[in-house]
């Protein structure tokens, strides 16, 4: 599911229930924010990862706001597990171009050495964008 972008309204909302003594349940903050529970995951830990307290990071302006989460998501590099999926896709398109697999026989090898990868749907889509690219 993908994350949507939200306003800097909705952040600030957010940020304040974070400050709030009682934090309602990731629903019930979905609910009344109006946006899906990964989106109130996602803000939450970019709250989070700023270094502003959830008190400090209210009273921002919205340009300040959105600075300092673009600022993070900036430094923000590809995860290990995306990049171990990177290496092992120059002999993934070799396996399947010869045809000794196909994508879900290869899957099934990366599965076995890699216990925390990608199920095969994400896994199939970041293996066909790598192969556009």
């Amino acid at each position: 599911m993908t994350v949507q972008k939200i306003a800097a309204s909705r952040i600030r909302r957010l940020a304040a229930f974070l400050a709030s003594e009682k934090i309602p349940s990731i629903s019930l903050l979905a609910k009344l924010l109006r946006v899906s529970r990964p989106t109130v995951r996602k803000y939450r830990k970019l709250i989070q990862e700023t270094g502003y307290s959830c008190a400090d990071f209210m009273i921002l302006d919205p340009r300040e706001m959105q600075d300092s989460l673009n600022q993070y998501n900036m430094h923000k590099g590809p995860d290990e597990r995306f990049s171990t999926l990177l290496t092992v896709f120059p002999q993934i398109h070799a396996n399947v171009s010869e045809g000794t697999a196909n994508l879900r026989q290869t899957w099934t090898e990366y599965r076995k050495h890699h216990q925390g990868g990608y199920g095969y749907s994400q896994f199939a889509a970041h293996f066909l964008e790598w192969r556009k690219t």
